[in-house]
């Protein structure tokens, strides 16, 4: 992990790019990192770990990079609030990261997508987003909402394919091992994810200087 963090920081720093806010790049690769995490560790069927025996024939039927490309989006929503959240916790921080970082992290990663997949996701991430601010505003559990899009996405072969209905009243006997997954990343990855970032920011000052932003 540390070396990965490592080769993001110098990817950002050596960054030719005139219009690239270089916190961005580092922020939307550790948005990438953790929903590859998600998808690859908490929806998995290792049964030596105890996690959900049965995803792998759950699961066979689907694209990954559906869910993948879904939890990108989730995780972003979920770093912009964060930030917007050190604007009374943190505000010397607040600022140090900055609106251009956040927005240009979230353009990236769907830059990242579609560079990956060949499929612009920009208009179902919006849906999504969407249904995660409702989700704020109702006081509704945000892991609920996000479990509900992964089990949305279940068979789903294709990015373009639109998401599965479900019966919300009567849903599959997998919601419950997809919600707890998604609650057991919640409780620690995002946030964490969301520290290590800004540690790199104060530890590598000299790389990100508080005046370093780019206008697109």
């Amino acid at each position: 992990m540390h070396a990965d963090i490592t080769q993001v920081i110098e990817l950002a720093a050596n960054s030719k790019s005139t219009n690239v806010d270089k916190r961005s790049i580092v922020l939307s690769m550790l948005i990438m990192a953790l929903a590859g995490d998600f998808v690859g560790k908490k929806l998995s069927w290792d049964k030596q770990k105890g996690l959900w025996e049965g995803s792998r024939e759950y699961l066979r039927n689907t694209n990954l990079d559906v869910i993948t490309a879904e939890a990108i989006v989730w995780i972003t929503f979920l770093m912009a609030q964060l930030w917007k959240a050190d604007r009374e916790k943190d505000p010397e921080m607040y600022e140090r990261v900055g609106y251009v970082t956040v927005v240009g992290a979230d353009k990236l990663a769907l830059g990242m997508i579609e560079d990956l997949t060949g499929f612009d996701f920009k208009e179902r991430a919006t849906e999504s987003k969407r249904l995660y601010f409702e989700a704020m505003k109702s006081r509704t559990n945000l892991t609920d909402a996000f479990a509900s899009v992964v089990l949305q996405s279940i068979g789903c072969s294709t990015l373009a394919e639109p998401l599965k209905r479900i019966d919300i009243i009567r849903q599959p006997q997998e919601w419950t091992p997809i919600a707890a997954s998604v609650y057991i990343f919640f409780s620690t990855m995002p946030s964490g994810g969301y520290e290590t970032f800004k540690r790199i920011l104060t530890t590598c000052a000299n790389l990100f200087p508080n005046d370093d932003y780019y206008d697109d």
